[in-house]
């Protein structure tokens, strides 16, 4: 799921925004938890942090089955690249 950023070192959540368009991004991050979007501003320089927002901000409301689907896709990004040894996942023991 698209919470499992978290789970990501600073590297491999850098890789990760690389690979996802802004504007499913900032879909996805309207209903994110706010440690997640912490880890994502985190990992973006200041002013790709201060596009982002304004990418949230001018999406205005949106609908939860539409953010779903934006964090959906950054999943999938993330399962390709841990699946092709790109990134890391760092699973609590027993997943």
């Amino acid at each position: 799921v698209f919470a499992d950023i978290v789970l990501l070192e600073d590297r491999g959540i850098q890789k990760v925004l690389h690979e996802v368009d802004n504007t499913i991004l900032a879909s996805a991050m309207k209903i994110a938890e706010p440690q997640v979007q912490e880890r994502i501003f985190k990992n973006m320089n200041s002013q790709a942090a201060d596009e982002l927002r304004e990418e949230m901000a001018s999406l205005g409301t949106i609908r939860l089955r539409d953010s779903q689907e934006a964090g959906q896709q950054i999943a999938n990004v993330i399962r390709r690249l841990e699946q092709f040894g790109e990134i890391v996942v760092e699973r609590p023991s027993g997943e």
